[in-house]
């Protein structure tokens, strides 16, 4: 299994390349592969899912149950857009690779599952503490 350290790493290293293209030079290929309609809406149903400029709403305009919205917003935003796909790829590239290795090399005996859905959860939850953080910052406005 340790042979499949090389193939997650390359993927990982493409979902984040894809993910900086996309984010920060939109124009250079990806706005040719998917261009505006000649009629109709202003942008494309594919756009609206590949362009993080405008693929960040996708989470919020589905849905009125907040539940199940925040499920949109947190552990199923994978499913949103695009640029959040590849971040769901990269970090399970890099969860792959550590589980790969702690089984290898560390003789940790639990099941390479829920080591993956331990390093999910874990980066989660941190990731929704610190994101609260900056938050509770920002309404109690004290940085000025």
């Amino acid at each position: 299994m340790i042979w499949l350290v090389i193939p997650l790493a390359i993927l990982g290293i493409a979902a984040s390349s894809t993910m900086d293209e996309i984010r920060f030079h939109w124009t250079r290929i990806f706005a040719y592969w998917f261009k505006m309609p000649k009629e109709g809406p202003l942008f494309s149903k594919a756009e609206m899912w590949f362009n993080p400029n405008l693929s960040h709403v996708n989470k919020y305009k589905w849905v009125k149950n907040k539940y199940l919205q925040w499920f949109l917003k947190s552990p199923l935003v994978f499913i949103t857009d695009f640029w959040h796909l590849l971040k769901f790829i990269l970090l399970n590239s890099l969860y792959g690779i550590i589980t790969l290795l702690l089984i290898e090399y560390a003789n940790v005996t639990i099941s390479w599952w829920w080591l993956l859905i331990g390093m999910n959860f874990g980066w989660g939850l941190f990731y929704e503490t610190v994101s609260s953080i900056y938050g509770l910052l920002h309404d109690r406005k004290t940085i000025k």
